[in-house]
């Protein structure tokens, strides 16, 4: 009810015709005293209160009819209670309408204090959703007492949320705020790492064999790269000759000798989130370039065994070019079980030691001339095999061998049991000796 109600009742009657008064009362108790009077001897059957009355507060009111000979009647009591005053609606600060890269963990959101015409204390409800339709499903903390509160969850990545504060007084009533948007932020990817940039002559024309370490995203993100090369100060869109690559290689080829160039990679993600790699600039000198391919492989299979030799063979990668040849028992060749270098000529013989039986190891050969250049080959792999194999016709059994400065020899003793002679061992004559077996 408002704080200035109007009050209304029925006209009394009086048997004799006579005009009849009113006193009106009222009070906070059903119990009224004579200083409850409000309206004392007025003639209408209405009245309305001027002075505000308290809050969300039961009032008791009655009606006592007096006659002409002062004659009185009192009429029951009713009751009536005052609205409650909603409190003002929170006014936002963080995160703002529509905000961006809004951080995914402990996110804070902050309002201005809402005011209470009743001084009521005000309390506030926080809902979030991902929908912009926000109910009471939504909740995700009422009663903060604070005009600011942080998340406890972490929220997903480059999402899009709805959220409101609501404003509810120590009675209950509720006046809801606006709903705003923000959307969280999308982590950048790491940057790219050159990690080979591996340089050829072909057909006069510079090649360049290219191989970064991934990028990887905290939202788990598919990372794709571009690649630029330039003979600009900056880089254009029309620098770009590699684009959307899920590979962590490109060769970038036809490109001059003796001009100067940059080159970076950026790597982004499905939601536009970009990050350039250093930028690396060259000029290669033709007439110093005896790497003259840009690509060569190892053409014979290495075939090791424990302690001895085994050949490796390769195809040319130029003139006066030196080898470097490494074995190891991981792809990334982060174990090396052999290490050759400035090898010349397009063979060597390798010792692999420590290397378990059956298992894949991996060999890379590596050109490089004096200028410093240098060319990975093919990829290649082959199963170690501690001991090759000798099979005795005799009697089919199967011997190990090993290979010691490029022969075989036996690892095992051989077991061939001859049959025993059908023949009586000859008997000989001896000077001064009895008859023996010779």
């Amino acid at each position: 009810v408002s704080r200035t109600p109007i009050l209304e009742w029925s006209a009394s009657t009086d048997a004799d015709g006579d005009a009849v008064k009113y006193n009106v009362y009222l009070s906070k108790s059903n119990v009224f005293k004579a200083a409850d009077v409000i309206a004392p001897l007025i003639g209408e059957c209405t009245f309305t209160i001027a002075k505000e009355l308290d809050v969300h507060t039961t009032y008791y009111w009655q009606v006592e009819t007096i006659g002409s000979e002062g004659e009185k009647v009192k009429s029951t009591i009713c009751s009536f209670r005052t609205f409650n005053t909603a409190p003002t609606a929170p006014i936002y600060s963080t995160p703002a309408a529509d905000a961006v890269d809004v951080a995914k963990t402990a996110t804070t959101f902050t309002w201005k204090a809402s005011t209470d015409a009743d001084n009521d204390v005000v309390k506030y409800n926080l809902y979030l959703s991902r929908k912009n339709t926000i109910s009471d499903m939504d909740l995700q903390k009422e009663d903060i007492a604070a005009t600011t509160f942080t998340l406890p969850t972490e929220l997903m990545a480059h999402t899009k949320y709805y959220w409101r504060i609501a404003a509810v007084d120590s009675e209950g009533k509720m006046t809801r705020g606006e709903v705003f948007s923000f959307r969280t932020q999308n982590t950048l990817p790491t940057k790219p790492v050159l990690v080979d940039f591996i340089d050829s002559k072909v057909n006069n024309k510079l090649n360049i064999s290219t191989t970064w370490n991934a990028s990887t995203d905290a939202d788990s993100d598919a990372v794709t790269y571009d690649v630029y090369v330039t003979k600009n100060n900056d880089f254009t869109d029309a620098d770009k000759v590699a684009t959307d690559l899920s590979v962590t290689n490109t060769i970038l080829t036809g490109l001059d000798f003796g001009a100067d160039y940059k080159f970076k990679i950026v790597a982004k993600d499905a939601f536009g989130a970009l990050v350039d790699s250093e930028i690396k600039t060259f000029n290669y000198d033709a007439a110093a370039y005896k790497i003259s391919v840009d690509h060569f492989n190892i053409t014979k299979p290495a075939v090791g065994f424990e302690g001895g030799l085994c050949l490796l063979e390769w195809e040319t990668a130029g003139n006066d070019v030196k080898y470097d040849v490494v074995i190891s028992a991981n792809a990334d060749f982060s174990t090396p079980l052999v290490q050759k270098e400035n090898v010349l000529g397009l063979n060597t013989n390798v010792s692999i030691q420590g290397a378990t039986e059956n298992s894949k190891l991996y060999v890379k050969v590596v050109a490089k001339d004096d200028s410093g250049r240098s060319l990975k080959s093919n990829d290649y792999s082959f199963i170690y095999k501690k001991f090759g194999t000798f099979t005795d016709t005799r009697d089919n059994k199967i011997y190990k061998t090993v290979n010691i400065d490029g022969k075989i020899w036996l690892a095992e003793n051989f077991a061939f049991l001859p049959a025993k002679s059908r023949f009586n061992s000859p008997q000989v004559s001896v000077p001064g000796n009895d008859t023996a077996d010779v």
